[in-house]
């Protein structure tokens, strides 16, 4: 139970020291510590101006780059629909074009029919 005591004695005298050494170390540097204070300050005001210009910069590159580059994909997606509607209207010309075919085959006769089975089959297909 004394060394607890004793411990905390110690303990307490070593804090004191501790504290005693700390005010002298900043009595010493005063005027050292006062200009590294300072020069934080100067520091977070550069930080500050700095994450401005960041975020100018981020917009600009937002304008060149990704505004252009979602252009650029609603405008390929939209091609690709164009293509898809040409593509369809190519096989509705087709059909039209092999129907008005067979229907002048039908009425050739007996010597059409081998060309009216080949449009009846392009038809099929």
């Amino acid at each position: 139970f004394l060394t607890e005591d004793f411990d905390l004695a110690k303990l307490a005298q070593c804090i004191s020291q501790l504290d005693k050494e700390l005010h002298s170390q900043v009595v010493a540097r005063h005027e050292e510590l006062l200009a590294q204070a300072t020069g934080i300050e100067s520091l977070e005001g550069l930080m500050q101006i700095n994450s401005l210009n960041l975020f100018v910069f981020s917009r600009r590159i937002r304008t060149k780059i990704v505004d252009p580059y979602n252009k650029i994909v609603a405008r390929t997606a939209q091609l690709a629909r164009l293509q898809g509607a040409c593509d369809l209207l190519r096989s509705f010309i087709r059909i039209l074009y092999l129907s008005k075919c067979l229907l002048g085959q039908l009425q050739g006769g007996s010597r059409e029919i081998a060309k009216a089975a080949q449009s009846l089959n392009e038809l099929v297909e």
